[in-house]
C-alpha cells in the first residue's frame, strides 16, 4: 500500500490484514506494479519522478531508477505495467 505524504510503502499480511513493514520509497508514492514472476514490487513516485523497486521477499528496498532512464518517458511515473512477452508490442 503506497503512503503517498510519508513517501513509504506498507507491506500487509494478507491474512491478517496488518501491516508488517514500512519501506522508504521516493516522494509521494502513487502506484504499485509487481514483476511478473512476483520477486519485485516497482513503486512509482510521483513528486521524485523516480521509481523505487523493492524485493517483495524480504520486504527492502534495492534500488531507485530515474524515470528518465526509460526511452519516451517524461515527467512523474503515474502508471507502470510490465510485458510478459518482451517481443510484444506495447498496447496504446
Amino acid at each position: 500500500m503506497t503512503r503517498l505524504n510519508d513517501g513509504a510503502v506498507s507491506a500487509i499480511d494478507i491474512r491478517t490484514g496488518k501491516v508488517t513493514k514500512n519501506i522508504t520509497a521516493g516522494r509521494q508514492p502513487q502506484t504499485i506494479a509487481i514483476t511478473p514472476e512476483g520477486s519485485r514490487a516497482w513503486i512509482g513516485n510521483a513528486g521524485s519522478h523516480d521509481i523505487t523497486v523493492i524485493d517483495t521477499h524480504r520486504n527492502a528496498r534495492v534500488t531507485t531508477v530515474s524515470s528518465t532512464s526509460f526511452k519516451n518517458v517524461g515527467g512523474a511515473p503515474l502508471a507502470i505495467t510490465f510485458a510478459t512477452h518482451p517481443q510484444d508490442p506495447p498496447h496504446g
